[in-house]
């Protein structure tokens, strides 16, 4: 990767952009940050903040562990959803790059390459080191790259299409229609990269958390939970029956991370060892299942 894409100065107002463990401790709760804990809910801890980046999302983990991607603007600039850039940061808090425009990155097998949305149109594949981006479908939104690297998956209205990157040929692998009104952006994959899960709203606002398979010709649709309403980021664990993803919590009164087994029935429980008084959202783990990371901030005043 090379040190410098865009200048992040400018972005963010001749403001430094590292922030020191003291500095995070610091620095006010109620803007986004970076969390992080380790796999059996011990180890919370703030791992990055931006302070002039007030909205933050869709952080993922290179295939490596060695970096971050995330997308995030700055509302108290004006800015807004449509205004989101892509930064990358190292695991190790010593590095930071600013992209460009895009939202929601996923990253390809070789870590060079992420797979974005842009609102200047569609889905594509961008090249870090170049700023290359190439369109795979205009319609597109939502991309998540295969844990095998083949295949990236996204929604066009109803239907999850999946991207062969080796023909560079997309496929309808499920069509909602008579199921959902439309499929949510930020789904994952399984572990094996044989289904894909995502959040499909249905007709009377109610939502289902659901996966179909993506080989073969029959999707195989399993609902594994329904009439629930999560907000559209999930972590499938890469070694362990566990997806996590954010939901309202009644006994905390805010968003917080939850987890369901796919394989069962069982109700989603909340996820041990988080901040119970944050607003926590957008799960994603690192490639050994070892760390969960997350966005936190303050719940707004109701």
């Amino acid at each position: 990767m090379t040190r410098t894409l865009m200048s992040l100065a400018a972005y963010l107002v001749g403001s430094a952009w590292i922030v020191s463990a003291s500095a995070l401790a610091e620095t006010p709760a109620s803007k986004p940050a970076l969390y992080s804990l380790q796999a059996d809910g011990t180890g919370w801890e703030k791992f990055f903040q931006l302070p002039q980046v007030g909205a933050m999302g869709s952080p993922q983990v290179s295939r490596d562990g060695k970096f971050l991607a995330f997308d995030g603007w700055m509302p108290d600039a004006g800015e807004g959803t449509s205004d989101s850039r892509l930064f990358v940061i190292s695991t190790q808090r010593d590095e930071l790059w600013l992209l460009g425009s895009g939202a929601m990155p996923t990253w390809g097998p070789d870590n060079s390459r992420l797979a974005c949305s842009f609102y200047s149109g569609g889905v594509g594949i961008l090249t870090i080191d170049t700023q290359e981006v190439v369109t795979i479908d205009r319609n597109g939104w939502g991309t998540q790259w295969s844990p095998d690297g083949k295949s990236i998956a996204y929604a066009a209205g109803r239907e999850l299409r999946v991207y062969d990157v080796e023909s560079k040929v997309s496929r309808t692998v499920f069509n909602a229609e008579g199921q959902y009104t439309s499929l949510a952006w930020n789904g994952t994959w399984s572990p094996d990269s044989q289904r894909f899960l995502f959040l499909g709203t249905k007709e009377d606002g109610n939502k289902d958390l659901a996966s179909v398979k993506v080989v073969g010709n029959d999707p195989d649709l399993k609902r594994h939970i329904v009439n629930t309403k999560p907000s559209a980021k999930f972590a499938w664990h890469p070694t362990q029956p566990r997806i996590v993803f954010s939901q309202y919590s009644a006994e905390q009164k805010r968003s917080q991370l939850f987890e369901i087994d796919p394989g069962k029935n069982d109700p989603p429980r909340r996820l041990e060892g988080q901040d119970a008084t944050l607003e926590v959202v957008a799960p994603a783990w690192t490639p050994d299942g070892k760390r969960l990371f997350c966005v936190g901030r303050t719940a707004p005043t109701k």
